[in-house]
C-alpha cells in the first residue's frame, strides 16, 4: 500500500457548493483506492489551496519551531 496527498473535490457533499480538501488518500498495489483521511485543509478554489499550502511552507521556513512542554 502506498499513500500520497491529493485534492479532494466534496462539492456533492456541500450541497453542491464549491468545497475542496486535501486529504491522504491510500492505494492498493493495483492503484485503486482504499481509503482517505479526514481533510487536512480546505477551501472552496483549488489555486486557493495550493496558495494557503505555499505560505505555510513559507512561514515554516522563517519561523522557528515551537517547542511545547507537556503538561
Amino acid at each position: 500500500m502506498h499513500w500520497n496527498h491529493r485534492i479532494v473535490d466534496r462539492s456533492k457533499a456541500n450541497a453542491g457548493e464549491p468545497w475542496f480538501e486535501v486529504r491522504e488518500v491510500f492505494y492498493e498495489k493495483d492503484g485503486s483506492v482504499t481509503g482517505h483521511t479526514t481533510a487536512c485543509l480546505g477551501d472552496e478554489d483549488p489555486e486557493q489551496i495550493i496558495a494557503l499550502l505555499q505560505r505555510m511552507i513559507d512561514d515554516i521556513r522563517r519561523n522557528p519551531t515551537i517547542v511545547k512542554e507537556q503538561a
